[in-house]
């Protein structure tokens, strides 16, 4: 199960976060300013980059179990199947 969440991440969830991110930091550079929800919205989708790509550096190292791997991975199937 570790290996489809590492999949999961690398292929899909990740990237579609780093998308979010370019898109918002485009809106801002825009328009030179940007309102509090969009400055939350680019803040949440670089806190989770950082989560996502800290859970990547656990499954390389094998620092997580299966049973975490299949919870996890249920999680973020949810979050990929919503389109982030």
């Amino acid at each position: 199960m570790c290996e489809k969440l590492k999949e999961l991440v690398a292929a899909k969830v990740l990237p579609d976060v780093k998308v979010m991110i370019d898109e918002l930091f485009a809106q801002i550079a825009e328009t030179k300013s940007a309102d509090d929800e969009t400055k939350g919205a680019y803040a949440e989708f670089n806190e989770l980059r950082e989560e996502l790509e800290a859970l990547l550096d656990e499954l390389n190292t094998g620092a997580l179990e299966s049973g975490e791997c299949a919870e996890i991975y249920e999680e973020l199937k949810e979050l990929a199947d919503g389109d982030v």
